[in-house]
């Protein structure tokens, strides 16, 4: 899933947004939200480096998994 060439970002940068998709709905049935809210965090910050246009991975579906993760995550913001 983290995987600098394969993994769900990787393939979200290539323009491959469904395999990205595809892989929160694993991780979500796994019960894997802190990486998933890491990576939803990454996709929406795409972009702002000059990489993808930010509309290409700020979409609703990265929004509900962002926010379902922030809820259930372990990690604290601090």
């Amino acid at each position: 899933m983290q995987s600098p060439r394969l993994g769900a970002l990787a393939q979200l940068k290539e323009g491959r947004k469904v395999v990205f998709w595809e892989a929160l709905e694993a991780l979500e049935k796994w019960g894997e939200w802190d990486l998933i809210y890491d990576l939803c965090r990454q996709a929406l910050t795409m972009g702002l480096e000059g990489q993808t246009p930010t509309f290409f991975a700020c979409d609703l579906k990265v929004w509900k998994n962002f926010a379902t993760a922030a809820s259930k995550s372990k990690k604290q913001e601090t």
